[in-house]
C-alpha cells in the first residue's frame, strides 16, 4: 500500500528512514528499494520491509539520490469521444475507487519505529567503539527504556553488545530478548544475534543488564539494538538521549 510522506533524510537501503507523515515525525522499517516516483522527477518512491510503499519529496537540504532509471511508458492513443452516458459511468466508477482507497488508507495507517544505530571504529582489537541513541517518537506507551548500550570487538573472532534496559510497565515482563543487528558502511545487513536479558522476569521499574555476542566480521561498521518477546513480538522501547 502506498503513502504520501515527506522524507526528512536520504533513504538508504538496509536502514530505517525518518519521515514526516500527516505532520508527525516517524521512523520507517528498513528500506528495501529506492527509485524516482513515475511522473515526478523530484519525488522518491521507497519500498520498506513491512511491505508499504512511501512516495514523497525529500526536504530541500537533503540531496536526492535517484534509483535506477525508470522507463517512460509509451503514450496511448487517445480514445474517441464517448457519449454523455459513458462519461457519467466513468465518474461514478472513479468516485467508488477513490472512496475505497481512502478507507483502506485509514485502516492500515502504520506507526513506524526503529531502534538507533551505533558506529564502530576501524580498530579491531580496541574497545573504543561509540554508540548513538536516537529517541523514537511513538503514540503508544513505551514498555522498556534503553538506559545505555555500546558494542565493541572482543577479539578477532567475536563482537559484544552490552547495556542496561528498564521495565517501564506496571507488570513483570518475562523472556525479554535483546536482538543485535550488524551492518556494513553502506547500510547492508550482515548478521544478527539475540540473547535473553539478565533478569527474567524483569520487574516493574527494575533495570537489567544485557549482553549479546556475535561472530566478528571485518565489514561490520554499524549496529542496532531492539527488544522482543521470546515468542517474537517486538517490545516498544524508549531510547535515552
Amino acid at each position: 500500500m502506498e503513502f504520501n510522506v515527506t522524507f526528512l533524510e536520504q533513504p538508504v537501503p538496509g536502514q530505517p528512514c525518518r519521515i514526516l507523515d500527516a505532520g508527525v515525525e516517524k521512523v520507517t522499517a528498513n528500506v528495501v528499494g529506492v527509485e524516482l516516483a513515475p511522473g515526478s522527477p523530484d519525488a522518491l518512491r521507497v519500498r520498506v520491509a513491512d511491505g508499504h510503499v512511501l512516495i514523497g519529496l525529500v526536504q530541500p537540504n537533503v540531496t536526492i539520490q535517484s534509483g535506477p532509471p525508470t522507463s517512460t511508458p509509451p503514450q496511448q492513443p487517445s480514445a474517441p469521444p464517448k457519449t454523455n452516458k459513458t462519461c457519467m459511468g466513468c465518474l461514478v466508477a472513479t468516485g467508488v475507487i477513490i472512496f475505497l482507497i481512502i478507507v483502506c488508507a485509514m485502516m492500515s495507517e502504520t506507526d513506524y519505529s526503529s531502534s538507533p544505530e551505533s558506529t564502530e571504529t576501524d580498530t579491531v582489537t580496541t574497545d573504543t567503539s561509540s554508540s548513538t541513541d536516537v529517541p523514537v517518537p511513538s503514540v503508544e506507551e513505551y514498555q522498556l527504556q534503553l538506559k545505555t548500550w555500546s558494542w565493541s570487538s572482543e577479539s578477532e573472532d567475536f563482537v559484544k553488545v552490552e547495556g542496561q534496559v528498564t521495565n517501564l510497565t506496571d507488570e513483570k515482563l518475562e523472556n525479554v530478548t535483546a536482538v543485535a543487528s550488524f551492518y556494513d558502511s553502506n547500510g547492508e545487513f550482515i548478521t544478527s544475534d539475540d540473547a535473553l536479558i539478565d533478569y527474567n522476569p524483569i520487574l516493574p521499574g527494575q533495570t537489567s543488564p544485557f549482553s549479546v555476542i556475535s561472530r566478528y566480521n571485518p565489514a561490520m561498521k554499524k549496529a542496532q539494538i531492539e527488544f522482543k518477546e521470546l515468542s517474537g513480538g517486538t517490545l516498544s522501547t524508549k531510547y535515552s538521549k
